[in-house]
């Protein structure tokens, strides 16, 4: 372990750290306990500032759930590697850093599967200016719920961390379908809906990835009661900033409706990766922004009910909006396709977009590849059915309504000029879609917070 960076607790820092603890709502505020770079680890630490502990997973240790912990600036990590996490979270404890990001490193080997892991319900870990960098390790923080004892109840909430050159950035895996945590299971026991589908929701919200394969990941699975929130957070330089699909279903015939209405893309910026946001069967992906991305800005695989609202693709080396629909079922669409804004999209498209298996859902897209070929400034990129693709069924028409949206000009969509493609689209493989009515005007947008 790396000591040089050690932190003591000088009186104008206690004076922020009152007002931190402060800043946080009495009602999720327990005991408190203290980590330092200055400090030891015992069975007895981090009751006070002057007897802090050592380690982030001793303080753990010694907390009970409810509490908060607060971490000095320095470096934090394990001695020795081993196939788990750095830093677990096996408590339900608020954890915090005194000075944020820049000053508080928790730092994993690539002999860790996590540098940080949830493994209870009613965490909470890091918030808006006190949160964490976590490098090292194969993914940097990690909620799979069949780690967690028992069901996600009151919620866990990953707030205001950096993440840098992870295989995963930020990952979040629903529970593997079982008689016992499905819907239908719940129901047939007789218990109400509202019991059946009331469990807490895992949120990453404010968190920034740089660098690595996937900024966030998410893998909610059918009729599992797992809902998921990835909200005003930032990928940056990542091979695909954010990757919402469903995950290992087993052997569950559910029904594909929960997959929508569980997972939520909002308020998000994707910049610099090679594809941008990417979902499968989501409901909401709203007041999202892709910009310079290099592959594609968005990726979408809609659903019955699903809203692709407020979101702004500009300057994405290839299309601003690639989209597919299921194959098996070519009318599952958007509810919504509006008040979105595409301009100069599509100018320079690498030679193959995406390869085979990118969107994560190999029975979809596992000879998929865009042609090669010169850029079309595509705006949106409708390849219609992936059916026709993997030539397993007759060619279907799927109709995708796109009307309402910006096309990066006054005049809307036009065959040469800002427009980003002729009739607002480009069009593959059975799609067809409709761009007008247009707007004339930019949306404006306003993704992150102050």
């Amino acid at each position: 372990m790396n000591n040089h960076r050690t932190a003591q607790l000088s009186v104008p820092l206690l004076a922020s750290i009152a007002l931190s603890i402060a800043a946080i709502p009495a009602s999720v505020l327990g005991g408190t306990r203290f980590v330092s770079n200055s400090g030891v680890d015992s069975g007895t630490c981090g009751q006070s500032r002057d007897h802090a502990c050592r380690s982030i997973n001793q303080a753990i240790d010694n907390a009970s759930t409810g509490d908060v912990i607060w971490v000095g600036a320095g470096q934090y990590g394990p001695l020795s590697g081993n196939d788990g996490c750095a830093v677990c979270i096996t408590k339900g404890v608020q954890i915090y850093s005194y000075s944020g990001t820049t000053a508080t490193v928790i730092e994993a080997g690539p002999d860790f599967g996590a540098a940080v892991q949830v493994l209870s319900d009613k965490v909470v870990f890091g918030a808006k200016n006190h949160g964490f960098t976590v490098t090292g390790g194969r993914t940097g923080v990690l909620v799979d719920y069949d780690s967690i004892p028992g069901h996600i109840t009151s919620g866990i909430t990953v707030a205001g961390n950096v993440t840098i050159d992870e295989g995963t950035g930020f990952q979040v895996q629903g529970p593997k379908y079982s008689t016992g945590n499905s819907i239908g299971a719940c129901l047939d026991a007789g218990f109400p809906l509202q019991d059946c589908d009331s469990l807490g929701q895992v949120s990453f919200v404010q968190n920034t990835a740089v660098g690595g394969g996937a900024g966030f990941m998410a893998r909610v699975n059918w009729d599992t009661r797992s809902r998921m929130l990835i909200k005003d957070n930032r990928a940056i330089g990542t091979g695909v900033g954010f990757d919402a699909a469903p995950g290992n279903q087993e052997s569950c015939s559910c029904s594909l409706g929960r997959t929508a209405e569980l997972v939520q893309l909002v308020h998000n910026v994707a910049t610099h990766n090679g594809v941008g946001l990417k979902a499968v069967f989501l409901s909401s992906i709203q007041g999202n922004v892709a910009s310079g991305n290099s592959q594609a800005g968005f990726v979408l695989v809609p659903m019955f009910g699903t809203t692709f609202k407020g979101n702004a693709a500009t300057g994405n080396k290839g299309p601003g909006a690639i989209v597919l629909f299921e194959e098996n079922n070519p009318t599952y669409s958007f509810a919504t396709f509006t008040q979105n804004d595409f301009y100069g999209n599509d100018r320079d498209r690498p030679g193959t977009v995406f390869s085979p298996g990118i969107l994560g859902f190999p029975a979809l897209l596992d000879q998929l590849e865009l042609p090669i070929g010169p850029a079309a400034h595509c705006g949106v990129l409708n390849l219609g059915a992936v059916a026709e693709i993997e030539g397993t069924l007759p060619l279907p028409t799927v109709q995708l309504s796109a009307v309402g949206n910006y096309w990066g000009s006054e005049g809307g969509p036009a065959p040469t000029g800002p427009g980003d493609a002729v009739g607002g689209t480009c069009e593959q493989n059975g799609g067809v879609t409709v761009a007008r009515p247009f707007s004339s005007a930019w949306f404006s947008f306003a993704p992150l917070p102050d």
